[in-house]
């Protein structure tokens, strides 16, 4: 699947606000920050990112609530829900190497 930039954006931001909500629900880690990029916050973030993995069903529950108050446009479709199974492959494999 190819996106253009404004598909890619739009996984993006939907994707970190997922995370930042999977952190609020569970309380994975303290100050969550998804934009520093240093190695403690990938390490944070691969750790909330395997909580949502544990936890699918809380995306229905982020969708429905929209916690975040993401666009309405952006409600989590078929392929955006398979953009994010996907993601989550890659966050596995990198949570694993840790």
């Amino acid at each position: 699947m190819v996106l253009n930039d404004e598909q890619v954006n739009r996984f993006f931001d939907t994707m970190d606000s997922l995370l930042y909500y999977v952190n609020e629900r569970f309380h994975v880690v303290k100050d969550l920050s998804l934009e520093s990029g240093t190695m403690m916050d990938d390490v944070k973030t691969a750790m909330v990112a395997r909580e949502l993995w544990n936890n699918v069903e809380i995306i229905d529950e982020f969708v429905s609530s929209n916690p975040h108050g993401l666009p309405q446009k952006w409600q989590l479709d078929g392929s955006m829900r398979f953009l994010i199974s996907t993601r989550s492959c890659a966050t596995k494999v990198d949570a694993a190497c840790l």
